[in-house]
């Protein structure tokens, strides 16, 4: 797809994916940050608030209106009823610092984007892309993705929280395991002490009888020993 640059640099085209740079930036062709949402509005009721939805999103994610452009739009596979939105996010320099693309990134698949719901019905976020960014979360069954953390949980389509899969352990549980652990550790640590000891009492007696066995004999008694045999005969 080729595009035609802003009236100010007419002499220039810019090769998909790179887009012209927004009015009253210097003439060039620069990478945009792009978002593909579906939106719950029928294609043909949608046509007539590009604008508005422009508008909604570049206030949103604190870009000047011209710097968010909708590109494409198509009715979504098997679901006549909502729109397929391809979005263009348009640095005012070279590129967006790596900061704003995250922020806009993380307002995006956390539901941050103001978008009026009576207007345009929930909206889903099918990828955010550009250099640099992490890859797309992965999808739900809906298509809709959501980033969450602590400190900003996600939604669900009705603006419900969501929370990550997880498995809720109770408290006495982990006491209780912790106790059992303790108990293990400390009888495993008395039943080596005693082992311990009881193979060095062991030694300690295979020691002495062996001194006894081989302790010499004085040459004192040998002497007397051998008068006294001396006598007798």
């Amino acid at each position: 797809m080729m595009l035609i640059l802003h009236v100010d640099c007419l002499s220039m085209t810019c090769s998909d994916p790179l887009t012209y740079t927004p009015p009253g930036s210097p003439c060039g062709c620069v990478w945009p940050l792009q978002v593909k949402i579906h939106i719950n509005i029928a294609i043909y009721k949608f046509f007539p608030l590009v604008a508005e939805l422009a508008k909604e999103i570049a206030a949103s994610v604190l870009l000047n209106h011209t710097q968010v452009r909708i590109v494409e739009a198509d009715a979504a596979s098997q679901q006549l009823e909502k729109t397929t939105v391809l979005i263009d996010l348009v640095p005012k320099g070279v590129k967006f610092d790596d900061t704003t693309a995250f922020l806009i990134y993380k307002k995006f698949w956390r539901r941050e984007i103001l978008i009026d719901a009576s207007v345009f019905g929930a909206y889903e976020v099918l990828y955010v892309h550009y250099p640099g960014l992490p890859p797309s979360p992965p999808s739900t069954p809906s298509d809709a993705s959501v980033i969450d953390d602590e400190r900003n949980p996600g939604h669900d389509h009705n603006g419900m929280m969501m929370k990550p899969l997880g498995v809720d352990v109770p408290k006495k549980n982990k006491e209780g395991s912790n106790g059992r652990m303790i108990v293990i550790i400390v009888l495993s640590s008395v039943t080596a002490f005693v082992v311990f000891i009881g193979l060095a009492w062991i030694c300690a007696l295979k020691c002495c009888a062996y001194v006894h066995e081989h302790k010499p004999v004085p040459d004192g008694l040998i002497s007397s020993s051998s008068k006294q045999s001396s006598k007798c005969n």
